[in-house]
């Protein structure tokens, strides 16, 4: 898939859709029991987390060239237990912990959509706390500011 776009992923091709399509497959693969496949979803999604981020530099400000891989993870997050997703020590809170590393992420940014999506998924409404990063939207210690869904979260999402 790179190769056709000059190392960028077309999340529009036909291929890239497939792609999806399949991740969904193998999540329904995993079984209706959530309980026997639990460890083994969890884990997919805490490497897949590491890969989607993963970097050859420091972080620059733009996104990591993995980033589009977040779609992918978002197909399989109906296969996660609430527990996994949101508890203390859930994916969300490990994805938060690896965004610290990236710094502040612009909320506007395009490319950084695919993180947006695979965040919501987990989150699973609007009405769910928000984590911060980035100027001003921290605490003064550096640890995340927690938000309810006031119109200034919304409007100032770094996610």
């Amino acid at each position: 898939l790179r190769d056709q776009n000059e190392g960028r992923i077309d999340r529009s091709s036909e291929e890239w859709t497939k792609i999806k399509d399949l991740a969904h497959r193998f999540a329904l693969m995993a079984g209706v029991d959530n309980y026997k496949s639990r460890q083994a979803v969890v884990t997919f999604h805490r490497e897949g987390i590491i890969y989607c981020l993963l970097r050859n530099g420091p972080p620059d400000g733009s996104p990591p060239s993995n980033i589009v891989f977040f779609d992918i993870l978002a197909e399989t997050t109906f296969k996660l237990m609430d527990i996994d997703k949101k508890g203390p020590k859930g994916l969300l809170a490990f994805l938060e912990e690896q965004l610290m590393k990236e710094g502040e992420i612009p909320e506007d940014e395009i490319e950084w959509g695919p993180l947006r999506t695979y965040r919501t998924a987990l989150v699973g409404s609007m009405s769910e706390p928000y984590m911060y990063y980035g100027t001003g939207k921290t605490k003064n210690d550096g640890q995340p500011h927690e938000s309810y869904g006031s119109k200034e979260t919304k409007r100032g999402l770094c996610y």
